[in-house]
Parts: structure tokens; C-alpha cells; sequence
């Protein structure tokens, strides 16, 4: 855990960021492996903390504690799938079937690249659900928010953006997740930037078949980081598999 911050730091010295204000948004289970490193000594993080996951402090980096964080992971299917083969991420499962039956069942093609496109297809809600796939429960298409499948051919790789550390199986060992990526963002404060498009105002509107009107405040923004902002910033990379 030391040479991951200290790594994150040369970085940024060689980039020529100021050590102040630096920051680390870390998950759960980092954070985990830190306090046990520091033998879970609180005050080694330092005093400030519970302020907007604010964790503490560690080796000049602030803390900041997320389930948000960034996750990517390779599916390589040795063959083509067989009957009731599952894969699961995050707890929802797709199961593969001659005759797709049940959410998340996903119809064997006649090859592996077709299967693959129709796990694919299930995943990003696109193709032709009853026939490809049988779409997902809301639920689980509430947690797979922010999932991105992108079809390689051969293998399936995904990219969760707030997957935090996401749990993934197979039910075949020879059908592997790997290169699974837990991607920790450090850098220094003010490299993103909160854009506002439109300034705060006020628009009154009339209640339909009522006396009086509606107050309505709005503005309108959006988060964007620049170029210069860019050199700021480290994606740190563990290996999810591990954590």
C-alpha cells in the first residue's frame, strides 16, 4: 500500500503538481487494507474526518472514501456456452439458453461470437430482446447502471463507472474474468472543474385551474475536466481480483 501512494505521488512530482492539496477517492476495500496497515490506528489518517467521505489523511494524499469508484474486467469464454452456463456481475446473473426463458437469459448462438453478441446485447439493452435475450428485471438494470459491455469478437470487456469493486463470476473455470481493474482516482483538488451553463435563476409559472403560481429555480451545469486539469490527475490501477 505504501509504494501504491508513493507511486501516485512521483507521478505528479514528475508532472510538477504541487504536493498541496492533493487528494486519493479510494473503495471500501483499500481503505480496509490501509487502517490494517497502519494497524488500525485512527489518528495515523489524521483528525478531519466524516465530511464528505472525508477518511483522513495518508502520506500527503487526502482520503476520500467511494463505491463509485471505476471498474474494468475482460470475459473470455473458452467455447461457445453451453446450456445453463451463467456469467454474473454484481450479483445479476445471465444465463445462457437454447430457448432464451427468464430475465437475464441469453440465447446461445451458433457461434461463440454470436453468443458473446447477445450477452452484449442484454447488457447495453440494444438488439432484439425476446429473441437475442430476455431483457433485464429494472432492478437489475438499476445495478448495472453505468455498466458499458463492448463486444471483442472473441472475448467481452466491460466498463463500470461507479461499479466500485465489482463482484464478477462464471460458472465454467474455463471461462475466465481477468484483467479486472479497480481504478482508484488521485490527483490534486481543482483539476475538475464544475461548469456552469447557465447562471441560477427564477421562473414563475401559473398552477393550471388554481390562484397562485409555481416558483421554479433552475440553473444548469455539468463537470468537465480540461487539458490542464488532465496532468492533475493519476489513475491508479490495482488489481481487482485481489482486493
Amino acid at each position: 500500500m505504501l509504494s501504491v501512494f508513493a507511486a501516485a505521488g512521483k507521478k505528479l512530482n514528475n508532472a510538477r503538481i504541487g504536493m498541496e492539496n492533493r487528494f486519493a477517492v479510494i473503495s471500501p476495500t483499500v481503505h480496509q487494507i490501509l487502517v490494517e496497515y497502519i494497524g488500525g490506528r485512527d489518528t495515523s489518517l489524521g483528525d478531519t474526518t466524516g465530511t464528505n467521505g472525508h477518511v483522513g489523511k495518508f502520506m500527503g494524499f487526502d482520503l476520500y472514501l467511494s463505491i463509485n469508484t471505476y471498474y474494468t474486467a475482460t470475459w473470455t469464454p473458452a467455447n461457445n456456452p453451453s446450456e445453463s452456463d451463467t456469467v454474473t456481475i454484481n450479483g445479476v446473473v445471465f444465463t445462457f439458453n437454447a430457448t432464451p426463458s427468464g430475465a437475464g437469459s441469453i440465447n446461445i448462438g451458433g457461434t461463440t461470437a454470436a453468443s458473446i453478441d447477445n450477452l452484449v446485447a442484454c447488457i447495453t439493452s440494444t438488439g432484439t430482446a425476446g429473441t437475442d435475450y430476455i431483457a433485464l428485471s429494472d432492478a437489475s438494470l438499476a445495478t448495472l447502471e453505468g455498466c458499458v459491455a463492448t463486444d471483442g469478437t472473441t472475448n467481452m470487456t466491460i466498463a463500470f463507472e461507479g461499479g466500485g469493486e465489482a463482484t464478477l463470476a462464471a460458472s465454467e473455470t474455463a471461462d475466465p474474468w481477468s484483467v479486472e481493474i479497480a481504478h482508484m482516482m488521485f490527483g490534486q483538488k481543482g483539476a475538475v472543474d464544475l461548469v456552469v451553463q447557465k447562471a441560477p435563476s427564477v421562473v414563475f409559472k401559473e398552477v393550471p385551474d388554481k390562484l397562485g403560481k409555481n416558483v421554479l429555480p433552475w440553473m444548469l451545469y455539468g463537470l468537465k475536466t480540461f487539458d490542464e486539469g488532465d496532468a492533475m490527475l493519476v489513475d491508479v490501477k490495482i488489481d481487482g481480483s485481489a482486493l
